[in-house]
């Protein structure tokens, strides 16, 4: 799972006030992008106090910070609210109401070992305790708000044509109501600015060959992977 431990009052990072304006214009232009369910509003209301949001609601809450949020209820772990901008080839109205396997049920390897794994990393979150996580995607396409499933699939290998999308992931559960809030950071760069950081495409070449191949089909690069894995190769080598 990647997971490792944050201090709580370091689960979101810092970002800038243009970051926070571009977020909140791609807001403005999808109300789609926020949703709940009645019963959450507590919860909503409750994270608004953690972030000093204003109105007290989940929308509140998305135009306060650039990360991306959703919220599961404490027990069932269902998503109840979410506010997603920058959604990553999936809509947050197929999502909501759905537990965990409903969520992330598409991804290649989550049903079964994983799945347990998830939910039992879930249900152990203390308020005191916040964990982070990070995934990354290949996308022919810089719009952040990317809903559809196929949507950015490379076929053909570019690296002046893609971009490297990073998600950093993070949770923790609110005190008071118990729900989970799951936070989603996005970052991303053209794939050739990597020429000038040898060490990280070494370390993309190396998550990419441990990634199995129904996951590198789900993440819409298998098609690519051959002629990908190679630049990055020459790239962590230094060769131009």
């Amino acid at each position: 799972m990647g997971l490792r431990p944050v201090p709580v009052d370091d689960w979101l990072e810092p970002a800038s006030p243009d970051e926070l304006a571009a977020k909140v214009a791609d807001l403005d232009a999808h109300p789609d992008a926020v949703a709940w369910l009645p019963g959450s509003e507590a919860a909503q209301s409750e994270l608004a106090g953690v972030l000093g949001a204003s109105p007290a609601t989940i929308e509140g809450c998305a135009r306060a910070v650039v990360d991306d949020l959703c919220l599961l209820d404490g027990e069932t772990l269902v998503l109840v609210a979410g506010a997603v901008a920058h959604p990553n080839r999936w809509r947050l109205a197929d999502k909501l109401g759905a537990p965990l396997l409903g969520v992330h049920g598409p991804v290649p390897g989550y049903p079964g070992r994983l799945a347990g794994q998830v939910e039992r990393v879930l249900r152990s979150l203390t308020p005191g305790r916040a964990v982070e996580r990070r995934s990354w995607a290949l996308l022919d396409d810089p719009t952040l708000h990317q809903p559809v499933p196929t949507a950015g699939v490379p076929a053909s290998f570019d690296p002046a044509g893609l971009w490297l999308r990073v998600e950093r992931q993070a949770l923790r559960r609110l005190p008071v109501t118990g729900a989970v809030v799951f936070a989603i950071r996005t970052r991303q760069w053209r794939l050739d600015e990597l020429a000038a950081h040898p060490g990280q495409a070494g370390g993309l070449a190396a998550s990419l060959r441990s990634t199995p191949d129904d996951l590198a089909g789900y993440k819409g690069v298998a098609v690519i992977r051959p002629a990908l894995l190679a630049w990055l190769d020459r790239v962590a080598a230094g060769v131009s």
